[in-house]
């Protein structure tokens, strides 16, 4: 039962092959934000966002474009506490944005980043533990807003090409994203 044990562990574990340090760049970016049950939230998110997305022609206008969303905050549904979402879809600066939504500017990070299948979130824990023994990065607790997810996000790859397909959320795939800082020596 101990090699069990031992292959569980490991498997449950992400390496450094298995986690990417980049940089997000500056950028302007569409939210929403809505504060509802857990699980209502971020699907509102979705269709406001969407929406705004094929209205402004998006896919077509912003090669570039990205799509971020993160707990805000991320309630407790045992002590009935709000959960709500935020999502961002990156604009370019000129785009004016009509309520619900709101322009804001992100100002660009340095993050750990691994790839993972959508509904696999048991890997942010996998994250928190690799940053934990990583001996060149560490959690940037600078960018910690309790509120705000502590700086985590989660970026939908492939959005617009998802989106201009009419795909469903089958096959998406996600980057974790924490917050980090080289370690000083």
């Amino acid at each position: 039962m101990s090699d069990l044990d031992t292959a569980q562990g490991t498997l449950n574990k992400l390496t450094d092959r298995d986690v990417r340090i980049l940089f997000l760049p500056s950028m302007t970016v569409a939210s929403i934000h809505i504060q509802k049950g857990l699980g209502d939230s971020e699907g509102e998110c979705h269709h406001i966002l969407d929406s705004f997305v094929k209205k402004h022609r998006l896919t077509e206008r912003k090669a570039d474009l990205r799509h971020f969303g993160f707990n805000h905050p991320d309630g407790d549904p045992v002590s009935g506490s709000y959960h709500g979402y935020e999502m961002w879809v990156s604009i370019p600066e000129d785009l004016e944005v009509e309520k619900p939504l709101q322009k804001k500017l992100f100002p660009g990070w340095l993050y750990a980043a691994p790839m993972i299948p959508m509904g696999a979130f048991e890997e942010w824990e996998w994250l928190f533990d690799w940053i934990g023994r990583s001996e060149s990065f560490e959690f940037d607790k600078e960018r910690d807003d309790p509120e705000c997810q502590h700086g985590m996000l989660e970026e939908g790859l492939n959005y617009g090409y998802r989106l201009d397909a009419g795909l469903g959320e089958e096959g998406v795939q996600l980057d974790l994203l924490l917050p980090v800082r080289c370690k000083k020596k």
